[in-house]
């Protein structure tokens, strides 16, 4: 009976309930009032009066050999599904119920429920009811018998035409048990109805009508589990239960939620008490509610029933809403609701099974769900698989404005169904992921993505805004014939134009920088002016105009404005030099402002142009150096100190204070020695003054715009160590060099350079070329020690430190693959870690020091401000000797290949050889070394290599990379070329 009928009869039964209270002048609180279930109940005319508590005694003493399915997992069979058309063509009908058996035993069900009912009439040969021409049960136990599925069959206590007294109830219940033998029966339709009332009327005694209802239903069903335990005792009996018994807002031990029908209410039939009192064998609820459904939820319902049945340790089994599956019904849109149940209910304690209603629904297999349902039965579809959700991390927002011309979605789904964008299939990988890209249009761009379901629509509209930056800005101050840098960060493919001071030039784009969004539309263009000489006074030179060109697109932005300042005139206050050692050292201009270094290792600007990065000219000053500021200047929002022996510093890296002229500086105590893989050069100085390291027949030349410190080679055969303000300095000889194998020669050169006094130390290198960098500090007696790494031509003892490249939450470039219908998202964090293990692991095997950040390591430094220079200075911390910086590279999918970027000219060769080793080993195309200024390269204390190992964004290459065989033939290139290095 349906719950629409239920609550009709339920109203007609209060109705009469009034009257009935009216009429007798009986005043009782009748709706919150209901019998005890043990009490004395009249049946109607035709039986005798029974004791409720005597059949519950007589129920429970009877010994039982019942045997329910547990695991139990089948369709329940309305009668309407298994005779189609009102046909009463056996045939038709045996047919049927074949292609049924077949479904569920391809499915892999073991047992199903059959609705007894079609039409008022059983569907079974029957003494007691109407019957169907055909005996459809019959053919139903036949093929369930055959298939060994368990049978249950629903019993309706009322409804069914042919009842007219109880003893047709027993009589047809005892028929059906003995006729057919079913695995378990089903008792439903036990709700009390309207005609009720005239058996009521003559035999109720002095009970109230809904009292009698009440302890009347309780009768019937100890009646209906008796008749079938004398006929067969191993047959359990069960309940079909509707999802409410009571609410909680009218009973304080009902379910929370609202429903239009209760069954102990609206029913009289009090199934919770059913239960305690084990009245029956197993329950089994009907609930159509989804997980979400506000009114109603699955999981409070489902969980509710499971206490009431696990405390009276009755088996719980439940029918699932199989007609919902992919509707509009509250929740019900998603395509694992079902599976979701079937996850929760199989969780809770004395969970037995569940049956499946709307056979035909789920025979249809909307949008997978079925399918779906049979992989998680068959442990195919995994408990995280199924609980998740549509998710997309980007874009963030469904509504976005940009200028970008593609938007990526990146996101995770449950892979048992699929996802589309824009109605278009995306192939997942094996979790789920997602990654696709799309190119955008001028104006509005809407995507779909549905899933399970769940539908997201974006709004993205893409603006045309050529620029998205300029530099320098606000005002530019510089010096006679300085190199002013300008950049430009425009769409990719502009044309950039720049003026100044009646120069126009074209800037050119520059090699992208590792660590750059590469999916971002935009690029940098660079180019540079030469200011004109000082003058006696400052000169404004005007404004730098940028203009840009893309496609049917101009836009013009306007630069810094630039002052020419006058020439410097600096007073000769220090008559002779200063403190009589000697020399000639131009002053300072305020000889009071000194600077000092406060890091590890400063980081040198060249003061003749506006180069936002340190120059590969300088070396990188050890703490406690010391030097005077001429001046203070502003480039691109950044403040520099120009120092006085020609350097430019960034203000945040050195600390000021008012000092003393500390005059000519003097050199002595010049001493050599060797420990391990390192020459030592140890010596005294007056005062802390800066320095430089050089090397001679450098090369360097414009490989690309920007980039100013290509070499060619580095063959240098002397190394060449400038002091600053040094006047005066003690002889050396190749004596000092009698312990060391790094040097063979030695000699001091006095120059006037910048007018400024400097002592110049050559030192000839054993083997030229070979160059591994220095480290550089004060002791703790003030002696400035030079540690110059020299390694003697194999990997034995040398320190290498490895940085993974990106990592914590930067996933680096992202590449994809489909392959045997599975998409593979490949992140470069992940590849970068996986190599560099493989690579530290062929290292120490040549009996390298290897060290390499983990992740952890690399979460952090991705967290912190200074996240890429701190990498470098792990590996200072360390000692290395060599750094290796891992990486992917990323383009358009066309670009291939291998290649190696350095900053200093002594760390090209160690750039060169990788490259080359990992082309060979991996076979793809070599791009060779190329200079960048990327912070894991710039120092100066050993060689440093940033490894671009292949395209992420080639689907040849991506292959590579994300396979063990390709990474460990990356690995093996890279040792192949550090050990060719070496040699």
């Amino acid at each position: 009976m349906s719950r629409e009928n239920k609550r009709s009869i339920s109203t007609i039964i209060a109705i009469i309930s009034v009257v009935i209270m009216v009429l007798s002048g009986v005043l009782m609180s009748w709706s919150g009032y209901r019998a005890v279930p043990n009490e004395k109940t009249d049946l109607p005319a035709d039986t005798d009066t029974v004791d409720i508590a005597q059949i519950q005694d007589d129920l429970k003493q009877k010994p039982l050999a019942i045997s329910l399915t547990e695991g139990a997992r089948g369709f329940y069979l309305s009668a309407d599904e298994l005779i189609q058309k009102e046909t009463t063509d056996e045939g038709i009908i045996s047919a049927r119920v074949d292609a049924v058996f077949s479904s569920i035993k391809q499915y892999d069900f073991n047992a199903v429920i059959i609705d007894t009912k079609y039409q008022d009439n059983a569907i079974y040969t029957s003494n007691v009811y109407q019957s169907y021409p055909v005996d459809v049960l019959r053919l139903v136990r036949e093929k369930a018998n055959q298939q060994g599925i368990s049978l249950f069959t629903v019993y309706h206590m009322s409804g069914v035409a042919g009842v007219s007294s109880t003893a047709d109830f027993i009589s047809g219940i005892e028929e059906l048990t003995q006729n057919y033998a079913p695995d378990g029966v089903l008792l439903d339709d036990y709700d009390a109805d309207a005609e009720q009332y005239i058996q009521y009327m003559t035999i109720g005694g002095g009970s109230g009508f809904e009292q009698w209802l009440c302890n009347r239903n309780t009768a019937r069903i100890n009646q209906a589990v008796s008749a079938v335990r004398e006929v067969l005792d191993t047959i359990p009996v069960g309940l079909v239960a509707d999802p409410v018994w009571a609410l909680k807002s009218k009973n304080n031990r009902g379910i929370d939620g609202s429903a239009g029908y209760q069954a102990y209410y609206d029913g009289h039939a009090d199934t919770k008490s059913w239960i305690e009192n084990q009245n029956i064998d197993f329950v089994c609820v009907t609930v159509k509610k989804s997980l979400t459904d506000n009114s109603l939820n699955f999981g409070t319902v489902s969980g509710w029933w499971a206490n009431i049945a696990n405390q009276a340790k009755i088996p719980l089994y439940f029918i699932l809403a199989g007609e919902n599956v992919c509707t509009g019904q509250a929740g019900w849109s998603g395509t694992d609701q079902l599976i979701r149940q079937v996850s929760l209910t199989s969780k809770l304690t004395g969970y037995y099974g569940s049956f499946f209603s709307g056979y035909d629904r789920m025979m249809s297999d909307p949008q997978g769900s079925t399918s779906a349902l049979l992989k998680y039965y068959a442990d195919e579809y995994t408990e995280s698989n199924l609980f998740q959700d549509l998710t997309i991390s980007s874009p963030k927002k469904l509504s976005t404005t940009t200028y970008d011309g593609t938007v990526v979605f990146s996101g995770k789904y449950d892979p048992q169904f699929e996802v589309t964008i824009n109605g278009k299939k995306v192939i997942p990988t094996k979790k789920g992921e997602f990654y696709e890209k799309y190119n955008l249009e001028i104006g509005t761009n809407k995507y779909t993505v549905q899933h399970k379901g769940q539908v997201k629509t974006y709004t993205i509209v893409r603006k045309v805004k050529v620029f998205e930056s300029v530099s320098p800005t606000g005002t530019l101050e510089v010096d006679g014939e300085t190199s002013i840098r300008v950049e430009a960060k425009v769409y990719r493919g502009s044309k950039v134009t720049a003026v100044f001071n009646g120069k126009t030039i074209t800037l050119s784009e520059l090699e992208s920088a590792d660590g750059e969004n590469k999916d971002s539309t935009y690029t940098s263009y660079v180019g540079n002016f030469t200011a004109p000489k000082s003058g006696t006074s400052d000169k404004k030179l005007g404004a730098i105009q940028f203009k840009a060109t893309y496609k049917n697109s101009t836009e013009s932005k306007t630069g810094a404005s630039v002052t020419l300042l006058k020439k410097i005139e600096i007073p000769d206050w220090s008559p002779g030099g200063g403190d009589g050692i000697g020399g000639s050292v131009l002053p300072p201009i305020n000889p009071k402002l000194q600077v000092r270094v406060d890091t590890d290792y400063l980081e040198v600007y060249d003061p003749g142009d506006t180069d936002p990065y340190p120059s590969a000219k300088y070396y990188s000053l050890p703490k406690g150096t010391i030097d005077y500021v001429d001046s203070q200047r502003v480039i691109s929002g950044k403040s520099f100190y120009y120092l006085h022996s020609g350097k430019r510093v960034l203000k945040s890296d050195v600390t000021t204070f008012t000092g003393t002229y500390n005059g000519n500086n003097a050199l002595s105590e010049m001493e050599f020695s060797e420990e391990g893989n390192a020459t030592i050069l140890r010596l005294k100085q007056k005062w802390n003054a800066p320095f430089n390291i050089t090397f001679n027949d450098v090369e360097y030349y414009t490989g690309s715009a920007d980039h100013d410190f290509y070499v060619r080679n580095f063959t240098s055969d002397t190394v060449t160590i400038t002091f600053d303000y040094a006047t005066q300095a003690e002889a050396v000889s190749k004596e000092l060099l009698k312990n060391t194998t790094m040097f063979t020669d030695i000699k001091l050169e006095k120059i006037i350079q910048y007018n400024i006094d400097r002592y110049r130390l050559h030192l000839k290198l054993a083997r030229p070329g070979k160059y591994y960098g220095c480290y550089s500090y004060y002791d703790e007696d003030g002696y400035l020690v030079l540690r110059f790494n020299n390694i003697k031509g194999s990997l034995s003892g040398v320190r290498i430190f490895i940085d993974p490249g990106h990592g914590g939450s930067d996933p680096g470039a992202i590449g994809k693959y489909v392959e045997n219908n599975e998409t593979y998202i490949v992140k470069e964090s992940e590849v970068n870690l996986k190599i560099v293990q493989k690579l530290a692991e062929k290292l120490r095997a040549q009996g390298a020091v290897v060290e390499y950040l983990t992740e952890e390591e690399r979460a952090k430094y991705m967290a912190s401000a200074g996240g890429l220079p701190d990498r470098y200075k792990s590996g200072q911390r360390f000692k290395a000797e060599i750094m290796l910086s891992v990486h992917c590279n990323a383009s358009g999918s066309s670009a291939s290949g291998t290649e190696a970027w350095y900053t200093t000219p002594f760390s090209m060769p160690l750039a060169r050889e990788i490259s080359a080793g990992i082309a060979a080993s991996a076979g793809i195309n070599n791009r060779g070394p190329h200079n960048n200024r990327f912070a894991v390269n710039r120092g100066r204390t050993f060689p440093s290599v940033l490894v671009e190992t292949a395209f992420i964004s080639n689907d040849k290459e991506v292959r590579i990379l994300n396979s063990a065989e390709g990474q460990d033939k990356i690995a093996a290139g890279i040792v192949n070329g550090i050990m060719n290095y070496l040699k």
